[in-house]
């Protein structure tokens, strides 16, 4: 990305106008519908810990879960209607919550039925054995398809009339009841394979008094979707509306996601059990080929009727699905197609819309990128500033370590060459004109130093009481003296202490040892390792100190 951008993954959010973007109150719900929902409702009290104002600053984020909640939740039973418990009880240090078993299908049954009447006024039955609804994602769904009537016809194009298809509309009929409710000028096609689900949502119409409004049609045919099963659909092109043919605005559908037998992929090894109970019956679940091959359908149909359809979508249950769907649509003449994800709680799910005769702009409902590739987001000026000064901002180098010799610069070159030649497991390479060292380690000799010292001398004085006082002046003979050896030649040399062997030994590190005038009487010995084990080197460095200093 440019220079003053920095890449953002755009996660998918639940609709801004989706009436159930905050947390439901289940007390509320229970105490206004005791006799469907009380005994599924359970009263839960927690004491609250009181923190301080800086208590976000201490590594927990003011939104994580049980922010403020301390150990030793209490559950305070079932709401009865008439139990003070449905009151609240609420004072400085209780907090008091209502809690829904989801993975109870009765309870999910008798949730969305109070929903359905408390939100919209709806009197629906949700019969055993059949797919229990979930509003929060349907109103998703329906409110992007009300975005593309928005984009096609403007804003007042929702109080103007329309007709809509649902594809397996099921047995509670939520798409057409929740679509008539909010918009009383559009009128519905609901269709089903299963003739008990159309007699539930043939049920639910009537007991809402919409039966002017949602014609329910059972399908017979498995292998069509709308030819042949909507009344007009594929009628002759040079029919009057009046006389059979049918245009209609949108169609929406909510296919079986899964295939027959199918086996969820497990990525983490582990997978927990679902928190929310499984509704809905084998078909209305499995098809074969899953619901890409159900959508890839949709879409051969759809060709045929881009005269008559304005807008064809599907609601999709695995990210997965999006790309085989929208190479498929490249291959037709679709001019515009578009996908979002849609997010309620810890569930996504994806929609897909296409259309062969409207074409919206690029930036006019933006497709989600199944991909997930990053994009570019803007940053402040401070923020650019401080970005660029941290790549350009380059750690200091690392000070060679050094002492000082306050002696002059032969003795202090003498004393140091000669303490690293004392050593057999250095081989050295001096030259006083540059006042330099460089030299190799083969093995650790000077490890334990003082403690070999003091035993080498008890043993010269135990053995020099005994020998012949002549022995004594081998050890002042200048060629056993190696400062004196070399100190006073300034070309190069090199010497080692231990005999060559056949094999050249493996090196422990390499080293350079830099002397030079401080000024006045004082010299300056710095010492690197430049290449190996900075470690021994290390204590190399520190035997030299105390060596040249003492």
């Amino acid at each position: 990305p440019p220079p003053h951008t920095h890449t953002e993954y755009t996660l998918p959010i639940m609709h801004e106008r989706n009436r159930y973007a905050g947390p439901l109150d289940l007390i509320a719900l229970a105490k206004e519908f005791p006799d469907k929902l009380a005994s599924h409702v359970t009263v839960v009290r927690a004491p609250v810990r009181q923190q301080p104002p800086s208590a976000s600053r201490k590594g927990k984020h003011s939104r994580k879960r049980g922010r403020g909640m301390a150990p030793g939740e209490q559950t305070g039973g079932h709401i009865d209607g008439t139990s003070s418990a449905a009151d609240g009880d609420l004072h400085n240090n209780v907090a008091v919550r209502g809690r829904l078993d989801f993975s109870n299908p009765d309870a999910l049954r008798a949730l969305t039925t109070v929903l359905f009447k408390r939100d919209f006024g709806l009197d629906v039955e949700l019969p055993q054995g059949h797919l229990v609804p979930t509003l929060p994602s349907r109103l998703n769904y329906l409110h992007w398809v009300e975005d593309f009537i928005i984009a096609s016809g403007g804003a007042a194009a929702l109080d103007t009339p329309h007709r809509l298809i649902d594809i397996g509309t099921g047995a509670s009929c939520v798409y057409p009841l929740l679509c008539c409710t909010m918009h009383p000028s559009w009128s519905f096609v609901a269709t089903d394979i299963d003739s008990a689900a159309c007699a539930s949502a043939q049920a639910n119409v009537k007991r809402n008094n919409l039966e002017g409004r949602i014609a329910v049609v059972h399908n017979d045919d498995a292998g069509r979707l709308l030819r042949g099963v909507v009344p007009g659909l594929g009628c002759a092109s040079d029919a009057s509306d009046g006389a059979g043919r049918a245009t209609f605005h949108c169609c929406v559908m909510n296919p079986p996601f899964f295939t027959k037998d199918h086996h969820p992929k497990n990525r983490t090894g582990s997978r927990p059990m679902p928190k929310t109970a499984a509704t809905g019956n084998a078909g209305e679940q499995e098809t074969e080929g899953g619901e890409v091959e159900f959508v890839s359908r949709l879409v051969r149909e759809s060709v045929g009727l881009a005269d008559q359809v304005s807008w064809f979508s599907s609601l999709i249950g695995c990210k997965a699905s999006l790309e085989p769907l929208q190479q498929l649509l490249q291959q037709t003449s679709a001019k515009t197609v578009r996908v979002t994800a849609l997010t309620q709680g810890k569930t996504s799910r994806w929609a897909i819309a296409w259309s062969f005769g409207i074409t919206l702009p690029e930036d006019v409902l933006p497709s989600f990128d199944a991909k997930r590739q990053p994009q570019a987001k803007e940053q402040s000026e401070t923020q650019a500033k401080a970005q660029a000064k941290a790549k350009t901002k380059s750690k200091p180098k690392k000070a060679s370590p050094c002492f000082t010799v306050f002696t002059g610069f032969d003795t202090a070159f003498a004393k140091v060459l000669g303490v690293l030649q004392s050593q057999p497991g250095l081989r050295v390479t001096a030259n006083k004109e540059r006042g330099e060292v460089q030299g190799c380690a083969t093995h650790n000799s000077w490890a334990g130093r003082r403690r070999r010292k003091r035993a080498r001398q008890v043993e010269v004085e135990a053995t020099s009481e005994a020998a012949q006082p002549v022995s004594c002046t081998s050890n002042a003979d200048p060629q056993h003296h190696p400062a004196v050896a070399v100190a006073s030649t300034s070309e190069p040399t090199e010497t080692t202490a231990q005999a060559a062997s056949p094999a050249e030994p493996p090196k422990l590190f390499d080293f350079r040892v830099k002397v030079a005038v401080a000024g006045g009487t004082a010299t300056s010995v710095r010492f690197e390792c430049t290449a190996g084990n900075k470690d021994q080197a290390h204590q190399l460095f520190l035997f030299l100190k105390v060596e040249a200093t003492s």
